[in-house]
């Protein structure tokens, strides 16, 4: 007969609730916000506690974040799990789409691509993701993120197209309604 497995983990998290558009509430740029972030100023977003996530280079156009990963991220295996993954590389994507915003402007996503080349493990140390703006015009912008393992190997891939929005425009297009990030 086959035992069962009945080790129990457990991980506590805190955070403060959902805040709803603090950035425009207050006139802050999106660079402005993101520092504010980092600085201890600013509320993080929710997920910044769950995924252990710390913002550590934020200037216009490029940030990074570090992740040290804990064993409730990886699967049987002992693999990232891709959820985990396609959520650092954004996360750091999203955070440079912010940065390029004024006050009382926003972004939108026109196409994305991810992909994901290897598997990672908790022995490689802490995660890194970095995004940068690759290239730009008129209110468009293409960021491209990365995120290593404590090796420097790629783990997951994904390249972004966005648009700057002034919020107080329409979001209607010919495709249909679009939404705002801000």
């Amino acid at each position: 007969m086959m035992q069962r497995y009945t080790g129990v983990r457990s991980e506590t998290f805190e955070w403060v609730g959902p805040i709803v558009g603090p950035r425009v509430e207050t006139g802050m740029s999106g660079l402005a916000y993101l520092t504010g972030i980092r600085d201890g100023a600013v509320v993080a977003p929710d997920l910044g506690p769950l995924v252990s996530a710390e913002l550590v280079e934020i200037v216009r156009g490029r940030v990074q974040l570090i992740c040290s990963a804990s064993p409730s991220q990886f699967g049987l295996l002992r693999e990232l799990d891709p959820a985990v993954a396609s959520l650092l590389v954004n996360a750091a994507v999203t955070a440079v789409a912010q940065s390029l915003t004024g006050h009382g402007q926003g972004w939108a996503t026109v196409e994305s691509r991810e992909s994901y080349t290897r598997p990672s493990s908790p022995e490689v140390g802490n995660l890194v993701a970095t995004a940068e703006v690759i290239g730009s015009s008129r209110g468009r912008a293409e960021v491209k993120g990365e995120l290593l393992d404590g090796r420097g190997r790629v783990v997951a891939t994904i390249v972004r197209t966005i648009d700057i929005l002034d919020l107080d425009v329409p979001l209607e297009t010919s495709a249909g309604r679009r939404s705002a990030h801000s």
